[in-house]
């Protein structure tokens, strides 16, 4: 049966970025961060959980003041706000070296990632894309010997939507653990790490009970942040599988749909 949460009954949100808080142009828009900034006045704990670099995950945060922990590149990086690590879950070399083989096989463009970086085999629109969303240059250049050393802690394959829809049941058998992040991507992350790990690491540290949080969504690497959460909350724009899978479906992330929610359900306005 669906819930939702009474607002007095509410200590934290946690929020994705691409396609839920950030809007069509991949920007956190001013209303947004005013409705951050209010919730924590108010002694609400928004908690940003974004497949995005610590950098730019730490952006908005920083804009809003919020004094939580951010959680970046799917859950496999926490920082505290002024950019102490406070944990980080590296992705197995065995597991980068498979995606570079299944970037060979199918021909999307493959990605791999520390905390800070984003590293791309050539320039193409999937580099162009990884740039849009994150606001860092990727760094092009062989990816083979950043997959032998330490600190990858994602995997990415990007390309049109339609050719990762071709590739999906090869993708699943040679990367068990792949998840359709975005429409133009897949991921693989440390199977000891996800946003659900992560967020409810940060909910210990605050010591916040995850019955009394909203967890608001559109991907498929969103969807074990529901599990941990009093209320999953799906944008317009999810995906049908988060769409089905939430609690409530609120606005498109084009339209400002977070802001507006947060708004209406704490009465921010």
């Amino acid at each position: 049966m669906p819930r939702s949460l009474d607002p007095t009954m509410t200590d934290a949100v946690a929020l994705d970025l691409d396609g839920t808080l950030a809007g069509g142009d991949h920007r956190v828009s001013d209303r947004a961060i005013r409705a951050l900034a209010a919730l924590e006045a108010r002694g609400i704990r928004p908690v940003i959980v974004t497949g995005r670099t610590t950098r730019a995950a730490l952006d908005p945060a920083r804009a809003a003041g919020l004094t939580t922990p951010v959680i970046s590149c799917n859950g496999t990086v926490v920082v505290a706000p002024d950019g102490e690590c406070l944990l980080e879950a590296d992705l197995d070399k065995q597991v980068a070296l498979d995606l570079l083989a299944a970037a060979e096989a199918t021909g999307l463009s493959p990605t791999l990632w520390t905390a800070n970086a984003i590293h791309v085999a050539r320039w193409d629109h999937v580099a162009e894309l990884q740039q849009a969303i994150n606001g860092d240059e990727p760094v092009v250049g062989p990816l083979a010997p950043i997959a032998e050393g330490d600190g990858v802690v994602k995997g990415m394959l990007g390309g049109e939507p339609g050719d990762l829809d071709a590739a999906a049941d090869l993708l699943r058998e040679r990367l068990p653990a792949v998840v359709r992040s975005m429409p133009e991507f897949y991921e693989t992350l440390n199977p000891d790490a996800s946003k659900k790990s992560a967020l409810a690491f940060v909910f210990d540290r605050l010591g916040i009970d995850p019955a009394r949080t909203i967890a608001i969504g559109d991907g498929d690497t969103d969807l074990p942040m529901f599990e941990l959460a009093g209320e999953g909350v799906a944008m317009a724009n999810a995906r049908d599988t988060v769409r089905a899978a939430a609690d409530t479906v609120i606005g498109h992330h084009a339209d400002d749909g977070v802001a507006i929610f947060l708004e209406e359900r704490f009465g921010l306005g």
